[in-house]
């Protein structure tokens, strides 16, 4: 039976000179600005910098254009809308721009960097309007279509070696996979997701698998158990089958996809 909450697994974003810059336009249909603001240098998980990215926009406007308040939210399959609570703007994403945080970067037409979130470079600017939506999802995310179907919960297990010595006694040697150097425990989860859709299962293997993919440190990830409270949240990387071994399932409608992923805490 499913879990009455969807979970988002979200990893790092990495935002540097290179792409910590946004460009947009406000208009009250009477008087225009141009606005730019920069969003400083990080490497945090996607939501945090999108507080930093509408934060940095609502101060900018406030002193130098129409005082619009920014604020963001993600769509279930993972895309970023922003929106103004007031007036319109649009958003400048285009080869004129550099540096462009919510693209990821620089480049051609229609393309994307790999720290993008979810919009890509365009050819010309758009109509005002009160709020602009993503092209894709967030990068290095998972955005599952339906809750896990079975959780296994914190399962506590020890990571050990078996030794025997010339006498034959049996020495047993606990070890960590979070920290070679600690002896504890390993509390290991695993989701078992079920029937996910092919934009769901495009999700893991596409945007997320690639990078959660380098285990720790550079793979770690936020698991946000209820996709409701962002602000709630473990740091947790891949292990066991699903560091090495990514085996998903085709259910027999062929139309959806059945896999699970195992984690276990940052320590």
């Amino acid at each position: 039976m499913p879990l009455h909450t969807r979970p988002i697994l979200l990893g790092k974003l990495q935002i540097d000179s290179m792409n910590n810059k946004i460009d947009w336009k406000e208009t009250d249909l009477t008087t225009s600005y141009d606005l730019s603001t920069t969003v400083s240098v990080m490497t945090e998980y996607g939501h945090t910098i999108l507080d930093a990215i509408v934060s940095a926009m609502t101060s900018k406007s406030t002193a130098s254009g129409l005082g619009i308040t920014y604020s963001w939210s993600f769509e279930t399959n993972g895309k970023v809308t922003i929106e103004a609570d007031s007036n319109m703007f649009y958003l400048k994403l285009t080869t004129s721009e550099t540096s462009k945080i919510l693209t990821g970067g620089d480049g051609f037409v229609g393309s994307q960097g790999s720290e993008s979130f979810g919009f890509t470079i365009q050819s010309a600017y758009p109509a005002y309007n009160t709020s602009f939506q993503g092209d894709d999802q967030i990068a290095h995310s998972f955005f599952p279509n339906y809750p896990p179907a079975t959780d296994s919960g914190n399962q506590y297990e020890f990571t050990t070696a078996t030794g025997r010595t010339i006498g034959g006694q049996t020495t047993t040697y606990l070890f960590s996979e979070t920290n070679f150097s600690a002896l504890e425990n390993v509390s290991k989860k695993t989701l078992g997701f079920r029937r996910m859709n092919e934009e769901a299962y495009n999700s893991y293997i596409k945007y997320f698998l690639p990078y959660a993919l380098q285990g720790n440190p550079n793979g770690i990830f936020a698991y946000i158990e209820d996709s409701t409270v962002l602000s709630s949240y473990e740091e947790r990387y891949l292990f066991e089958n699903s560091l090495t071994a990514f085996t998903p399932t085709r259910t027999n409608d062929l139309v959806s996809w059945s896999f699970d992923i195992t984690s276990i805490p940052k320590v």
